[in-house]
Order: structure tokens, then C-alpha cells, then sequence
């Protein structure tokens, strides 16, 4: 149970911070919008190829970990920024961008290998559901504080907070590389335990 509340609140999070990011290249003034949105995809692009391969490396927890600490950077930064060089401005915003669609890769595969087979449809569905409530959430507070500089910065402090907690979250929630796929619930919460099932032959990578 614990794992569904953890998912959802991650998912909700992330999406949140993805889409939050997302319509804020579009309002950069620093450059081109068109520009903006063309580097931002290449950007997305490459933070998915680097989460996939260093998540089959090292792991889904640590990665994701690693990409939540630097969303959390680029949070603090960019109100710190916002007078600097639009050079700074730029690569903060896009690194912001990297980070949080890293997050987003790493996070769809390990979320569906934290549930049993029997439940996983449910687990998805109630982490699919409040991740696209945070994608919704998004655009209606970044257009309801974009004329307050003030709020905006404060936001800026409100989600890197949740991206902390987010990090502590998933500190409580278990490696999946390299485990056995678990077919029916383990109620002494032991992955190690082996269920009479073909399932648990799979490993992941």
C-alpha cells in the first residue's frame, strides 16, 4: 500500500515539475521561442537516451535519485539567475528541462516493476491517474502567478520541496534491477522469497 501512495505522489510531482518546466521555455524572453522549444526538444531527447542507459547500469533508484537532485538544483537556481547573463539563464532552464525528463524516463519503468502482476494494472492506473492531475495542475498555477515575480520565485521554493520529498520518498522504496518480476502479492514483503511462478524466472536489466 505504501508503494501506491509513494507512486502516485511521485507521479504527481514529476508531471507537475515536467509540464512547469514545459511552459516555461515558452515564456523565456531570453531567446527566440521557436528556438527555445527546438533546443528543449533535442534536450528532452538526450536526458531520455542518458536516464535509459544509466538506469541499466547503475539502477532505477539511484538514477532517479540523481535526476531529482539536479531538478531540485535548477529550481534554486533559476530565481537566482534571473538577472544574470541570458546565456546563464538559458542553460539553467534547459539543464531544469534535461533533469526533469530524465526523471519522468527513469520513473515510467520503475514504477510498473514496483507491483505484482496481480495488482499492477491497479498500481499503474492510480499512478497514471494523479501524474496526469499534476500535468493539469501545472499550467493553471504557472498562469495564475505569471504576473507575480514574487510568487513565481516562491513557487520556484514550493517545488523544489517536493522534489526533496520526492527523494526522500523513493529512499524508502526498493531497488528493481536485476529482481525477479513478482507474479502474486508477497504479504511478508520479502522479494527474495521465489513464488511458484514462470514470471519469477524474468529478471530486469
Amino acid at each position: 500500500m505504501s508503494k501506491l501512495f509513494i507512486s502516485g505522489f511521485l507521479g504527481f510531482v514529476t508531471l507537475l515539475l515536467y509540464f512547469k518546466v514545459s511552459y516555461g521555455l515558452g515564456t523565456m524572453k531570453e531567446i527566440d521561442l521557436y528556438l527555445n522549444m527546438i533546443i528543449g526538444a533535442i534536450v528532452e531527447a538526450i536526458g531520455y537516451i542518458v536516464a535509459s542507459l544509466l538506469m541499466i547500469r547503475y539502477g532505477r533508484k539511484p538514477i532517479f535519485i540523481v535526476f531529482l537532485i539536479l531538478t531540485i538544483t535548477c529550481l534554486l537556481l533559476t530565481p537566482l539567475t534571473s538577472h544574470l547573463n541570458p546565456t546563464i539563464i538559458i542553460i539553467v532552464a534547459q539543464l531544469g528541462k534535461f533533469a526533469i525528463s530524465g526523471a519522468v524516463g527513469v520513473m515510467y519503468l520503475f514504477v510498473p516493476e514496483l507491483f505484482p502482476t496481480t495488482i499492477r494494472a491497479t498500481g499503474m492506473g492510480f499512478f497514471i491517474f494523479l501524474s496526469r492531475f499534476g500535468s493539469s495542475v501545472a499550467p493553471i498555477i504557472d498562469a495564475s502567478i505569471s504576473h507575480n515575480t514574487s510568487l513565481v520565485t516562491c513557487m520556484n521554493y514550493i517545488y523544489a520541496l517536493l522534489t526533496i520529498i520526492c527523494v526522500l520518498l523513493t529512499l524508502l522504496l526498493p531497488e528493481t534491477r536485476n529482481v525477479p518480476l513478482v507474479d502474486k502479492i508477497n504479504y511478508n514483503n520479502n522479494r527474495n522469497e521465489k513464488a511458484p511462478s514462470k514470471t519469477q524466472s524474468v529478471t530486469r536489466t
